[in-house]
């Protein structure tokens, strides 16, 4: 081998060599101080997700119905103080639970009562700095550990139950009240199947309930005319489309509200015996 050849193989031999330390050398080790834990991807809540009503405030001794109520999803509050509905930003975590920021709340009166309650609700939310899950119900707590307000976990069933409509979306970008001297219903067997007045003929439909979901197929009615009060026919095709349309459910209290994909209101119901 020339000089120049054995020049050429020591370069090439230490160009191999300094290659194969870069791919071998181990990745920096991440820095953490002594006796810190190695990160941890954060847990979620277990409130996330969940709905509530209210079972009591220390200091009042009755509630008013319709309870009020509080849905805890991705770090917001919502629902309803029994009078306005109302929603806002949340910090829920370890056992801290502050509400942070008011958000919007509608502006409706009602009776006396039912707006001292709705106060004290508010007043609860806003004095909470902890929370405990104990026996399936929520306490949330003040600075000082003491309970300001219980929940117990909001029913989510729709099977079993007759609901009254009380608005509808009228395929005219408006949700509006069932007109006076009708009465629109909705019962949904074990079976899925929907059944119901729709303010003039009966109808019945199928019905796919999932978890927060609902599709409903095209409905099947009798076939009365009715001319009073004016409009119910009209009402009576603007409800069954609907109702066809909803593709999500949610309960509040006694309330039902089906959801099209878009978001926007589809019906609005009440049970029928208040529960």
């Amino acid at each position: 081998m020339t000089r120049r050849s054995a020049g050429a193989g020591a370069s090439l031999g230490l160009a191999l060599g300094a290659l194969l330390a870069i791919t071998v050398s181990p990745l920096p080790a991440e820095t953490r101080q002594a006796g810190e834990p190695a990160s941890e991807l954060p847990r979620p809540s277990p409130l996330e997700g969940s709905a509530w009503l209210l079972e009591s405030i220390p200091g009042q001794r009755t509630l008013v119905t319709p309870a009020p109520t509080l849905r805890l999803e991705k770090g917001r509050i919502s629902g309803s103080d029994g009078c306005n509905r109302y929603s806002a930003s949340v910090q829920v975590r370890g056992s801290l639970f502050r509400v942070s920021e008011q958000g919007p709340s509608t502006q409706m009166a009602c009776p006396e009562k039912q707006m001292r309650q709705a106060q004290a609700f508010r007043a609860a939310l806003t004095a909470a700095r902890g929370y405990n899950l104990r026996n399936g119900q929520l306490e949330l707590m003040a600075a000082n550990g003491t309970p300001v307000v219980r929940f117990r976990p909001q029913p989510q069933e729709i099977a079993g139950a007759l609901w009254i409509v009380t608005g509808l979306n009228n395929g005219k970008q408006a949700v509006v009240s069932t007109l006076t001297g009708t009465t629109l219903s909705l019962e949904l067997s074990a079976r899925g199947r929907l059944a119901g007045t729709a303010g003039c003929n009966r109808y019945t439909a199928t019905a796919v309930l999932g978890q927060g979901t609902i599709q409903v197929g095209p409905p099947a009615a009798t076939r009365r005319i009715c001319v009073r009060p004016r409009g119910v026919m009209e009402q009576e095709i603007q409800f069954l489309s609907a109702l066809e349309s909803a593709s999500t459910w949610q309960i509040e209290a006694n309330r039902l509200e089906l959801r099209r994909p878009d978001g926007a209101l589809a019906v609005i119901l009440r049970r029928a015996d208040g529960r």
